[in-house]
């Protein structure tokens, strides 16, 4: 049995594999101003729904972009360095959820790095979350942009975090809260009526360090401080505190790494399952909060 350094370690270990492998599936949302520029508002992925291309993201990423009356209208990136495509299509809301369902009229031209995520690698199973390591990577605000550079492409570096979900009481099952409490002594649990039913959380706290490779020489070093805006949604902080939130993580797809129960020496990365959709983070209780992906399974039914 794995002990929770070794359970750490391992996490860490497969940040840079799970990042190569599921980038070919995430977009950006871009607000278009003209035919040369525009405004980085969201992330997406692309995946297959019932045998159809689609492009999920979270519904407030649509919704807050329509809402400022600056755009033309919405497009998504096609790959880094590649023009952006707009392509008219049917966009499914589901505001409950919190999810929004972009479904192009005719084949999506996605760039040579892209993919759309298989339908059959979306988890139906929303506790199977419980019993393995999260993983999520998306476009902070700061590090993403829109140019007029190589045809109006977009260019991003995006953020790969890896995590536990962060628990309710209510989450561990009575036959297992005794050993659970010897492996996570004073755990800090969520209060059980913290979320929605469809929802879960993870925990997210990051500082800059975090980013830094202790190898990387100092002049290449980025200020990660500064990946994380300005949160204006907090309340009640003393004057001059700058939180450090999840702009621009809106949208950005969950998945576990499919190692529970498993050799963690033989994991590989399409073990990989899409658990979730980020929709919100809350400061206080440092957590990422998303949609079950079953619900993107509901909202393509109807």
């Amino acid at each position: 049995m794995l002990t929770e350094i070794d359970k750490r370690l391992f996490v860490q270990s497969t940040i840079k594999a799970m990042a190569a492998y599921t980038m070919p599936y995430l977009t950006q949302v871009i607000g278009v101003i003209d035919d040369k520029t525009g405004e980085f508002r969201g992330t997406g992925f692309f995946c297959e729904l019932a045998g159809r291309q689609a492009i999920v993201t979270a519904a407030h990423v649509l919704r807050e972009a329509a809402a400022t009356g600056k755009f033309q209208s919405l497009t998504f990136s096609r790959g880094n360095a590649e023009a952006p495509a707009i392509v008219a299509g049917e966009i499914r809301y589901q505001d409950s959820y919190d999810l929004a369902i972009y479904y192009p009229e005719r084949r999506f031209p996605l760039g040579e790095q892209k993919r759309f995520w298989p339908g059959d690698r979306i988890d139906r199973d929303p506790r199977s979350i419980l019993r393995d390591y999260l993983f999520v990577q998306g476009f902070p605000q700061r590090f993403s942009r829109f140019t007029t550079l190589g045809g109006n492409a977009s260019f991003s570096e995006s953020l790969a975090y890896g995590a536990m979900v962060r628990y309710r009481e209510k989450d561990i099952a009575a036959e297992e809260r005794e050993q659970f409490d010897q492996d996570l002594p004073a755990y800090k649990f969520l209060d059980d009526n913290f979320l929605e039913p469809h929802q879960f959380a993870l925990n997210f706290w990051v500082e800059p360090d975090h980013f830094v490779d202790p190898e990387t020489k100092p002049s290449a070093i980025k200020d990660w401080s500064e990946v994380f805006e300005p949160a204006e949604r907090v309340q009640s902080l003393p004057p001059g505190q700058r939180p450090r939130g999840a702009y621009g993580l809106s949208g950005s797809p969950v998945w576990r790494l499919g190692a529970s129960g498993r050799s963690s020496r033989e994991w590989t990365s399409e073990w990989s399952q899409l658990v979730g959709v980020i929709t919100d983070w809350n400061h206080s209780a440092k957590i990422l909060i998303a949609t079950s992906a079953s619900k993107i399974l509901e909202v393509s039914r109807r």
